[in-house]
């Protein structure tokens, strides 16, 4: 939910500040006039149903850099998002630090992917590894002189291993 700042008040000393999204309203009471300010949290391009998925992730991947560069800032505070042709670009710089380029931005979301797709086999592979409860098992029957569960174990890792390899090895 987007964050509320509220003044009452008509002197020209009243000051407006962004609050982070977790902030409480405040009041500041003086006589005279209400007025209210809504902060936004995000931008959001309207879209229909079946490119939600594509814009989704393209959006993740824009906002991903620019938290590679500015691991701080915040969309809908520190920066707004607009749809640009099949992508994305910076709307609107709030940050006292100069806005990246394009060729920081392509270079910050070429190394987001390459998380995103390191995150990707890390998950597949945790999904298909026999659970730590069974390997453990295993060990204790190895230990035991049993070393027939141990081998079937080590075949199956190895058999995700090679299915699902790191990013960047053959």
């Amino acid at each position: 939910m987007p964050s509320i700042a509220w003044s009452i008040g008509a002197s020209s000393n009243t000051m407006f500040a962004a609050l982070p999204p977790s902030s409480r309203v405040s009041f500041f009471f003086e006589p005279a006039i209400a007025f209210w300010m809504r902060l936004p949290t995000s931008v959001e391009p309207s879209m229909n149903s079946a490119s939600s998925l594509a814009v989704s992730r393209a959006h993740r991947e824009f906002c991903g850099a620019i938290h590679r560069l500015y691991p701080n800032a915040r969309v809908g505070l520190d920066f707004l998002v607009k749809k640009e042709g099949k992508g994305f670009a910076i709307a609107e710089w709030l940050l006292p630090t100069a806005v990246p380029t394009a060729e920081e931005l392509d270079r910050a979301m070429a190394e987001y992917r390459q998380e995103q797709r390191t995150e990707a086999y890390r998950e597949a592979r945790e999904a298909e590894y026999p659970s730590i409860g069974d390997q453990l098992d295993a060990l204790y029957k190895e230990r035991q002189g049993d070393p027939s569960e141990l081998a079937a174990i080590d075949a199956r890792i190895a058999e995700v291993k090679a299915r699902h390899p790191k990013p960047g090895q053959c």
